[in-house]
């Protein structure tokens, strides 16, 4: 009998330590799965804008700009220029933009210099609309342009980008929903007017406009961004 009781006891004794050990696991493995989703859920949130441009039309420098469109803060670890790497180590809030740069580039006749940022996070995020061409030593881009972005939720909206010589337009036909990117392609660096309306070209103006904005390719980057609210 006390043989038994003595075997019932190591029994227990072992047993508990280990049912504490298990329950310790189950729930280290709960937080990880936890985090895991969090921050699956966070790279998903990030959003980056980016654009390349040389520091002059015959430069073997490239700066960057980089603008955080997403709603949480974002660090940005790495640039990658054609075949080439750059570490960095860049943090933007939301709604923050930063110039990277310069970064060296080896000019290459007809080669095309694509862009790319990679946070932190993991996610991988290519310069909008713009490859960089060098050709007969000197930077092309196959196109410029004004990006306009409205904040929206539901409505019908008039967008024109124009200047002396040249002006293009966007009307809503039927409803827009979410919110709302028109690109405008032009032919010539220079100034230009962008106008946002509600509902159409005779409707109230959108929070800021008209603006002016100035196209400085070479020298700056070669899309422009205008922002503004149609809530």
């Amino acid at each position: 009998m006390l043989g038994t009781l003595i075997f019932i006891g190591i029994l227990f004794s072992a047993i508990v330590p280990m049912q504490l050990v298990m329950q310790q696991a189950e729930t280290v493995k709960l937080q990880r799965i936890e985090e895991i989703k969090r921050f699956d859920a966070d790279a998903q949130s990030e959003k980056i804008s980016i654009v390349a441009y040389p520091a002059t039309l015959t430069s073997d420098q490239l700066n960057i700009r980089v603008s955080n469109k997403g709603s949480i803060t974002t660090k940005i670890v790495r640039i990658w220029i054609q075949d080439t790497i750059h570490t960095i180590d860049q943090s933007l809030n939301p709604g923050e933009v930063q110039n990277l740069g310069p970064f060296s580039v080896s000019l290459v006749e007809g080669a095309s210099y694509p862009v790319k940022a990679i946070t932190e996070r993991g996610r991988v995020f290519p310069a909008e609309h713009v490859s960089l061409m060098y050709s007969n030593g000197q930077w092309f881009t196959p196109s410029l342009g004004i990006q306009v972005y409205i904040s929206n939720d539901k409505g019908k909206y008039y967008i024109k980008v124009n200047n002396a010589t040249w002006e293009d337009f966007y009307l809503t036909l039927g409803m827009d929903h979410g919110d709302l990117a028109v690109y405008f392609a032009v032919d010539t660096p220079g100034l230009y007017t962008v106008t946002c309306r509600k509902n159409t070209l005779n409707g109230p103006l959108l929070p800021g406009t008209p603006v002016n904005v100035e196209l400085l390719w070479p020298s700056g980057p070669p899309i422009l961004y205008v922002y503004t609210s149609g809530k």
